[in-house]
């Protein structure tokens, strides 16, 4: 549910992404750690941190065929839906792959800790301003009825799951963007996830709220 153009776009960059984050744990002794910064620096990650950003955008890609796959909708609202899933996946493709870009060239000790922390702050406040946008567009998206009924929602189901989830990525995205670059480097990854998955409970949760609650037009 994505324009041709943006589809090989993704497609291109995961396998990129992929192929960087396998020649690179080739070249470790070992490679359950991935060392960051400068050799005297002693700082590490776990090397399947390099397949973080391969499976972001893999998420980028399929999400909006599983949502083509699982609703149905006249043809102008898939319209709608396939330009918006166009522009996201061309905006956020590309910072994804910088950021894995930025990790191997840290692991490969080519700028010190210091050197790289303006890259991460600008890594992040991107990716968080992107969320902003997208948890800002997300309301005005047209209905789509799922073909699966327990997923169903009605019209005004529909837009009031869309607006509570707008305003969920817009908090994640100003969180991202403003205290993100701020946290140390060893607790970004976990408060993230927790954060991630924080928004994905509060989503379903909500999502069950609003089916069963009675239409305020009966």
């Amino acid at each position: 549910m994505i324009d041709r153009k943006a589809f090989w776009i993704v497609i291109l960059l995961v396998l990129a992404t992929t192929a960087a984050a396998l020649w690179r744990l080739s070249l470790l002794p070992d490679w359950h750690r991935l060392p960051l910064g400068l050799p005297g620096e002693h700082r590490s990650v776990s090397g399947y941190a390099l397949f973080a950003e391969p499976a972001a955008l893999l998420f980028v890609l399929v999400t909006p065929y599983l949502g083509k796959w699982t609703s149905q909708a006249s043809e102008e609202s898939r319209q709608a839906w396939r330009r918006w899933s166009s522009r996201l996946a061309l905006f956020s493709a590309p910072i994804l792959a910088l950021a894995q870009a930025f990790l191997i060239a840290r692991s490969l000790s080519l700028f010190s800790e210091a050197d790289g922390r303006p890259v991460e702050k600008i890594l992040m406040v991107l990716g968080g301003l992107l969320l902003v946008a997208v948890g800002n567009a997300l309301p005005k998206m047209p209905w789509l009825s799922s073909r699966i009924r327990p997923l169903r929602l009605d019209p005004w189901q529909w837009n009031r799951q869309l607006r509570f989830v707008g305003k969920v990525t817009v908090g994640f995205g100003l969180f991202f963007a403003l205290v993100g670059p701020f946290l140390p480097p060893e607790s970004l990854r976990p408060a993230m996830l927790t954060l991630w998955v924080a928004a994905m409970a509060a989503n379903i949760g909500y999502r069950i709220k609003v089916r069963r609650e009675a239409s305020p037009l009966s």
